[in-house]
């Protein structure tokens, strides 16, 4: 944004000037002397080259302001969804700990058995394998967990891994963002307009340049006079077919700037209406899961648990029905995630 507005100020360049000293000795004073001619040469191009080149730079570093604003939202997002998968992953953690709790208590209570000669032996190994299978499960996430961590820290700019206290896993809200799209519409306007301004100028460069210059003569002779002069003139293209080929080159571009802006509010306005139908998706799995799932998952936990007691059931179904519950509640965790993604894109969307 700082480099954009100090294009701005220096929109208005003229070239360089030149002073020159000149001396001929056919350039005879009136006392037979050469002279000794000191001057100053300026070439100024069509005013409207400058005009044109200040709404250009204006017009970047508009851009800039905004696009800076859309680095924001990006990293924010990004920020936000590092966090979300942060927590996602410790809610996991939670759940399959508990289950390895239950998983030890079953494990230990089938080697008994199995020692007593009270359950089999494909039953017990059945169990223990189970138990295997869910540490595994539980070093995975662990490793996700710091993989999480690491990211949020990079994105954070820090040098170490991130501690995050784990918070109510619940859904989000969409915040609705009436200005995107017109937000959109003025950003790709003032490329637009970048870019017509940017032929603008082409054009104008093809446009005669005043040149001006003025001098001073003098000797060191006797009855020496001081003799003053300037000149004025335009210069002017003779090559016309390559300022031509300059300044369609640059109508193209403008146009096909124009094209390409229309083409990406398009797809932003599309993406918006994609997000919006996949979060309805979310919302009415959500409601599965709020309306009874995650009730019913509690009570399969309590029934196989005191089934379990009263001997209706073996460890192996017991552990059956606590690995159901879990499936219920993870699967939920995981529509809760899905679903915060989405409110997540959706808060914080902005072009590509």
């Amino acid at each position: 944004v700082e480099r954009a507005g100090q294009l701005t100020r220096a929109a208005f360049d003229p070239e360089k000037t030149t002073f020159y000293y000149n001396f001929d000795e056919n350039n005879i004073a009136e006392n037979n002397l050469p002279l000794k001619v000191w001057g100053v040469q300026q070439t100024l191009t069509f005013p409207a080259v400058w005009i044109w080149q200040r709404r250009e730079a204006k017009h970047h570093m508009h851009m800039r302001e905004w696009e800076l604003e859309r680095v924001k939202t990006i990293l924010m997002r990004e920020v936000k969804s590092a966090y979300l998968e942060l927590a996602f992953q410790q809610q996991l953690l939670e759940h399959y700990q508990l289950l390895d709790s239950n998983y030890l208590k079953i494990v230990v209570a089938a080697q008994k058995k199995f020692e007593y000669g009270e359950t089999a032996k494909l039953e017990y190994l059945t169990l223990t394998a189970k138990r295997k299978e869910i540490a595994l499960q539980l070093n995975k996430i662990n490793s996700d967990i710091s993989a999480a961590k690491l990211k949020l820290a990079s994105l954070l700019n820090l040098d170490k891994a991130v501690e995050v206290e784990p918070e109510a896993f619940k859904p989000l809200e969409v915040v609705e963002n009436n200005n995107l799209m017109a937000d959109a519409g003025r950003y790709f306007a003032m490329n637009n307009n970048a870019a017509t301004a940017a032929a603008r100028v082409e054009r104008y460069n093809s446009y005669p340049e005043l040149q001006l210059e003025y001098f001073l003569g003098v000797n060191q002779g006797a009855e020496v006079n001081r003799y003053n002069g300037f000149q004025i003139g335009l210069g002017i293209p003779l090559w016309f077919p390559g300022r031509h080929a300059a300044i369609q080159s640059k109508r193209l571009q403008a146009q096909i700037i124009q094209q390409q802006s229309d083409n990406r509010l398009l797809k932003l306005k599309l993406q918006r209406e994609q997000l919006i139908l996949e979060l309805k998706v979310q919302q009415s799995r959500l409601e599965y899961y709020t309306s009874g799932g995650i009730q019913l998952a509690g009570e399969i936990r309590s029934a196989a648990r005191l089934s379990n007691q009263s001997g209706d059931i073996g460890l192996l179904e017991y552990l059956y029905a606590l690995e159901n519950a879990l499936r219920l509640e993870i699967d939920y965790l995981n529509v809760v995630h899905d679903h915060n993604l989405i409110v997540l894109e959706l808060n914080h969307l902005t072009i590509d």
